[in-house]
């Protein structure tokens, strides 16, 4: 019975565990958020060490209409297309970069 009690438990916590990522990365504050629309204000990018070796990684630092900045993660190839000035959005269909009022520039998902 103590068995079944612990693993009952431990399956309440990897559940938990497991819940919590999935809502930090589709929060509005990660990185790796779901939905987000603003102005361009920044880029960079770096390099993430580990043992295996180096990863680069491609941020946009994004100003929404409230004012309120944030970093977003994104792929080499947008970061490159991304210029400070741009208005960037993304949704379910993709991110959009849009460098004016008129003209769109469809990046995929």
């Amino acid at each position: 019975m103590r068995t079944i009690i612990g693993l009952a438990v431990l399956l309440i916590l990897f559940g938990g565990l497991i819940w919590g990522i999935m809502r930090y990365r589709s929060s509005p504050n990660s990185p790796f958020r779901n939905e987000y629309e603003g102005r361009i204000v920044e880029k960079w990018a770096g390099y993430s060490e580990s043992e295996l070796g180096s990863r680069p990684y491609f941020r946009l630092l994004v100003e929404n209409d409230d004012k309120v900045r944030f970093a977003v993660a994104v792929t080499s190839e947008i970061y490159e297309r991304a210029e400070a000035g741009m208005r960037v959005k993304k949704t379910e269909d993709g991110i959009e970069l849009l460098s004016d009022e008129s003209k769109i520039i469809p990046i995929g998902k």
